[in-house]
């Protein structure tokens, strides 16, 4: 649908031509059919570049492969609405009981871009960018441009997350049967022991309703929970069933800080989840390099 209105446009441009060469003279007309005007090149130019860029997010999406961890399956990719997220990492959840090793559930993260380092996961690469930004504009000169940045587009949609990273989803599939009371008492656990970006207004109502919306009856063995986080809202959907949504990015960083932050889940888990997995090798380079030169710009800020 998307390509077929991108299609359109560029026909509505040259039926506007068309229609502009008759009502001018013979003369004009014929000059104006055998030379292209240069903003119609560019827009000619844009679409292709656009028809690409779409082609290769869907060749992406479809080679990417799915494998099995922990006897569950793991698709290659999902799709948010309508927008197609790559999976970027997986891991495993357990915990140590009287020497016991004991499975608790496998997480799955997808991204439409590739996130390779916490700060990126968290957003805070694109706060620093502001804060370069911000310097420029005081007459502080940087050497790179600080236009750059890890988002494609300067022009964010309302789909957009932290401003770079995209639509993001987190599949957690549970390795056991899990009570209702269990899955309360987990979730509380986790969160106040592993955010760690909590000081705003309104973070304890947050915590509260996650815990409620993702606790609202036992989990099956090989039941899944899934978080989407798209524009400023946090989708909590318990085995198929949309619960609830919070409102507000300050929710979200608080999530992604539990499994990022300084005192993640687990720093295993933390690092598996980082991967890249089945992105684009490409589109990896390209993002390594680019936290590579943020992390210089920061350098430079501080120093």
């Amino acid at each position: 649908m998307f390509l077929s209105n991108l299609l359109h446009f560029g026909q509505a441009i040259v039926d506007g031509a068309t229609e502009e060469c008759m009502t001018t003279t013979t003369a004009t007309c014929s000059k104006t059919t055998t030379t292209t005007p240069l903003v119609h090149r560019k827009n000619n130019q844009n679409k292709e570049e656009t028809i690409a860029a779409v082609s290769k997010k869907a060749a992406t999406a479809i080679s990417a492969k799915s494998i099995t961890a922990e006897g569950i399956e793991l698709p290659g990719y999902r799709v948010v609405d309508g927008i197609n997220l790559i999976r970027n990492g997986h891991g495993l959840r357990s915990i140590t009981y009287f020497g016991i090793g004991i499975r608790i559930y496998v997480v799955t993260m997808y991204s439409a871009k590739p996130i390779l380092s916490a700060e990126q996961a968290m957003g805070q690469a694109a706060a620093q960018q502001q804060q370069q930004q911000q310097q420029n504009q005081d007459g502080i000169r940087t050497i790179v441009d600080a236009s750059r940045t890890t988002t494609s587009s300067t022009n964010n949609t309302s789909k957009d997350n932290s401003k770079n990273n995209g639509p993001l989803q987190l599949d957690f599939t549970f390795l056991r049967y899990v009570s209702q009371s269990r899955v309360v008492s987990a979730w509380t656990q986790q969160l106040d022991h592993s955010v760690t970006y909590r000081d705003y207004e309104g973070y304890q109502a947050d915590r509260d309703r996650f815990i409620r919306l993702a606790s609202g009856g036992l989990i099956e063995n090989k039941g899944m929970q899934s978080v989407q986080l798209v524009g400023d809202d946090t989708r909590i959907i318990d085995q198929g069933r949309l619960t609830g949504v919070i409102h507000g990015r300050n929710f979200q960083r608080s999530f992604l800080s539990m499994w990022f932050g300084s005192v993640a889940v687990s720093e295993d888990l933390k690092a598996n989840l980082l991967k890249g997995d089945e992105h684009d090798p490409n589109d990896i380079l390209q993002v390594k390099g680019e936290l590579r030169q943020q992390q210089q710009q920061q350098v430079l800020v501080e120093a």
